[in-house]
């Protein structure tokens, strides 16, 4: 298999959050708003993150909800472990489940309070 600079599995993705917030004007403020509405609407203590990998959903939503349950799902391991490595800058330690699944083939026995798809939709 070809690992180019376009897949999720090069190493070239340890890049990716400073090539991702170049690529996208507002990228922070996207994650800004997804809290803002969060707080002020739902009741959360259960989210799914599907494209987890990269971590800035993870890391945002764990700073304001550190107590929360965490389920995330990422077809790449490279951008997985590139989450974990992003959410190691928290101050408390979060509830996460990690999935190396493709989101087509991801089954649940649960039901979460919040799910989260950013800039994701786009691959599927």
């Amino acid at each position: 298999m070809n690992r180019s600079i376009h897949s999720w599995d090069s190493p070239s993705v340890n890049n990716y959050q400073q090539s991702i917030r170049q690529k996208i004007i507002g990228y922070d403020l996207i994650y800004d708003m997804m809290v803002n509405i969060l707080q002020n609407f739902t009741p959360a203590n259960k989210f799914l993150v599907v494209g987890a990998g990269g971590g800035q959903e993870l890391l945002t939503l764990g700073k304001s909800f550190p107590s929360a349950h965490f389920t995330a799902v990422d077809t790449s391991k490279v951008m997985l472990e590139l989450a974990a490595k992003q959410i190691e800058s928290l101050p408390h330690r979060l509830t996460i489940k990690w999935l190396e699944k493709d989101l087509l083939s991801l089954r649940v026995n649960e039901l979460f309070d919040v799910a989260s798809c950013h800039l994701v939709l786009h691959f599927i």
